[in-house]
């Protein structure tokens, strides 16, 4: 993968001292290893890409560029910091567009992601270890998980494939580091419980078949093989919506939810269904918003 501190970019280098490497330089390597590799193995899948957030400046530019016509799968990266996940549609769907424009589109894989957040600061004052990323990017564990389901749900949702969370265990004796999004010291952070439940449901290969993004709340529904999945939540807290008869509601973290009805809030719960019945359930479970 791309990343712009293993190769220099030349854009931040004296071109008059050390010429850097550019997205160029990159996939004309590209284009001569993957022969090679595939003569080699012929079942190889190769991965290649900007190794940037989907926002990235080289995210899309790889792509027009003609990099779905040598790889298999299109790696990212990304740390979306305090940003809403949600802010993440646009730039996905900006990001399909320009993969079926132009050879694609191909399975994404994010190889780094994560939020950040704990509930037991490791000292008091808290000050960050400088270029550590252990900076308290959220309020709490809780709002971690959150962020992550959606997240998640919304990559899966947008042509993901795999996702990879870093970093799951970091930090040492007397220099422990927040940026450790599933264990601290040997304790099990809020992510965990919620990644399980929602990797559990989701399966090793869910087929996003439908999805709702507007008008109240966010609503992606996945065929995983042996049951229909949806996702629901509303960062805004205002929807309700109905639990289809004969579907199971679970919270983020795998507890039964037997009300009828549920308010939609920032942390999010599934429908669970009987395999083929994705588009089903959400066309009953009705989502409403309190009158204006």
């Amino acid at each position: 993968l791309y990343t712009s501190y293993s190769l220099p970019d030349s854009a931040s280098l004296d071109s008059k001292t050390l010429k850097g490497y550019t997205m160029d330089d990159y996939l004309n390597l590209l284009r001569e290893v993957a022969p090679a590799i595939r003569a080699a193995n012929p079942d190889a899948r190769i991965m290649g890409g900007p190794a940037m957030w989907v926002t990235g400046a080289y995210t899309i530019a790889m792509v027009e560029a003609g990099i779905l016509d040598i790889v298999d799968i299109y790696g990212l990266h990304d740390y979306p910091a305090k940003e809403k996940p949600e802010e993440r549609l646009t730039s996905n769907d900006k990001l399909l567009v320009a993969m079926k424009a132009h050879g694609g589109p191909k399975p994404l894989w994010m190889t780094e992601f994560s939020y950040f957040g704990s509930d037991d600061l490791p000292r008091k004052p808290f000050i960050p270890i400088p270029g550590l990323w252990s900076e308290t990017r959220l309020l709490s564990e809780k709002d971690a998980a959150d962020y992550i389901v959606r997240y998640c749900t919304i990559f899966l949702g947008r042509g993901g494939e795999r996702i990879f969370l870093h970093s799951g265990c970091i930090g040492s004796v007397n220099k422990p580091g927040t940026e450790s999004c599933m264990f601290a010291d040997g304790a099990v952070r809020k992510v965990f419980p919620a990644m399980a439940v929602f990797t559990e449901l989701m399966g090793a290969k869910p087929r996003h078949v439908v999805d709702k993004t507007e008008g109240g709340g966010l609503i992606f529904g996945f065929e995983t093989g042996s049951r229909a999945v949806l996702v629901l939540w509303d960062p805004e807290e205002k929807a309700t919506a109905d639990v289809p008869k004969g579907a199971a509601c679970l919270d983020i973290v795998g507890r039964e939810i037997k009300d009828a009805q549920i308010r939609l809030t920032g942390s999010p719960v599934y429908l669970v269904g009987q395999s083929g019945t994705a588009k089903q359930l959400l066309a009953e479970c009705a989502v409403t918003l309190p009158p204006v």
